[in-house]
């Protein structure tokens, strides 16, 4: 699936960098006691994911700067 760019112009603009994704395989239902019951828990081939991505955000303005 490919998507396609917004037509209209960016609100603004900003650069990330150095960027680490770490992510750990966690018991379904431990992560089920934690997410509220009306939101899906999305699995991986019947697994449960936690994802952490920091990064640094640099040039961060708006695009009428």
């Amino acid at each position: 699936m490919k998507l396609a760019r917004p037509d209209q112009a960016p609100d603004g603009w900003q650069k990330w960098r150095d960027l680490l994704f770490v992510h750990w395989d966690v018991p379904v239902d431990s992560l089920r006691a934690l997410v509220p019951p009306q939101l899906e828990l999305d699995l991986w081939n019947g697994r449960a994911l936690v994802g952490v991505v920091p990064f640094a955000m640099q040039d961060v303005r708006p695009a009428w700067l």
